[in-house]
């Protein structure tokens, strides 16, 4: 049985962080009351029960964690298996062709079935009844929503800021008090190769004593290589370096709008470019021809001769006319998450029960 947490502080590997009563401002106080009376009224009703193992991904902070690139790995190791997955998703800021998360899906997991419904209950009734086939649902950000039952409740905490400042919003960066990680089952640690050995051997060892009856693991992002004007071009391998067509770019800008842009940006380096400009967008930024025109004439006067973006910015910008015309050329880059996906992938068989 887990040690009672401090109500206080607790010490951690970036110091000590408050405890879950504790408050920094007026804001944050009504953000937790809001909150309170949000998880009552999920617990009026049981958690609604699917047919089939749920696997939820989510975690505790706003801003990308790296939950995209876990789902895939989940959804790809089951396909593996001979299983079929489905995906269960909110639509956060969906238009009419879902929102970033779902078509950058759609295109790393062609085939694979992907719902998106405010009401996930709803959803993963509708998913299952559509595709009758699917036989394991992953619930992507789901550790918020508490009306649907999840066989394994998996966690992700980016190695680059764990706890989110902390505090709880508008103060800090978490959803909600840190200390409510004694509701997961599982704790996955991202970006694990952006922070330094001793760093992630502490927040490792701090994440097993404070959270002892939790799986605990590590992803890391790897470099797949670049999508340049509807194309692809692998990487060789994450120790070789690209750079550019036929190695004579070297000198790039890089641009983002999602959640981590720093994170991005550091992920970078096993390309082996100079990144001498960067420009930072508000997560989920819908961009316009304009913001294209804007962002390639700054670029050029900078003497910037590739933009480099994510995938995820990528599958909004290749909806705008002029993604593909004008200079200097966008390559999103291609990524993956490394992870022990079997393992998460047995527990969740475990502990559904027979149907």
């Amino acid at each position: 049985m887990n040690p009672a947490p401090s109500r206080r502080t607790s010490a951690t590997p970036l110091g000590r962080l408050p405890g879950a009563r504790v408050i920094s401002s007026p804001l944050e106080l009504l953000y937790r009351l809001g909150l309170s009376f949000d998880r009552r009224r999920q617990a009026k009703l049981p958690p609604h029960r699917l047919r089939v193992p749920v696997i939820s991904v989510g975690n505790i902070t706003v801003g990308g964690t790296g939950k995209t690139p876990v789902v895939e790995g989940l959804a790809r190791a089951w396909l593996r298996r001979g299983g079929v997955p489905g995906i269960l998703s909110r639509g956060y800021r969906a238009g009419k062709d879902g929102n970033d998360e779902f078509r950058l899906l759609a295109r790393r997991l062609p085939g694979v079935t992907h719902v998106a419904a405010k009401e996930r209950r709803l959803g993963g009734e509708r998913l299952l009844q559509e595709h009758p086939e699917v036989d394991l649902i992953i619930l992507d950000d789901g550790f918020q929503h508490r009306r649907l039952h999840r066989d394994l409740d998996l966690v992700l905490i980016d190695a680059t800021r764990p706890f989110g400042g902390g505090r709880c919003l508008p103060a800090g960066w978490l959803r909600e008090p840190w200390l409510d990680l004694e509701r997961a089952d599982a704790i996955l640690i991202t970006r694990a190769d952006q922070v330094s050995r001793e760093t992630l051997e502490q927040l490792e060892r701090f994440l097993r004593e404070r959270f002892r009856a939790h799986w605990v693991g590590v992803a890391r992002q790897v470099v797949e290589g670049l999508r340049e004007r509807g194309g692809d071009r692998a990487c060789e391998s994450i120790e070789t370096p690209v750079r550019g067509r036929d190695h004579e770019v070297e000198r790039v800008g890089a641009f983002c709008a999602i959640g981590n842009p720093d994170a991005f940006f550091a992920s970078l380096a096993p390309l082996g470019y100079e990144v001498i400009w960067k420009k930072r967008y508000r997560d989920h930024f819908r961009y316009r021809n304009a913001d294209l025109v804007e962002l390639r004439t700054v670029a050029r006067e900078r003497g910037v001769a590739l933009l480099l973006t994510t995938e995820k910015d990528g599958v909004k910008l290749e909806l705008l006319p002029s993604f593909s015309a004008g200079e200097p050329a966008i390559a999103q880059v291609r990524m993956r998450a490394e992870f022990s996906a079997d393992e998460l992938l047995d527990l969740a068989v475990e502990a559904c029960p027979p149907r």
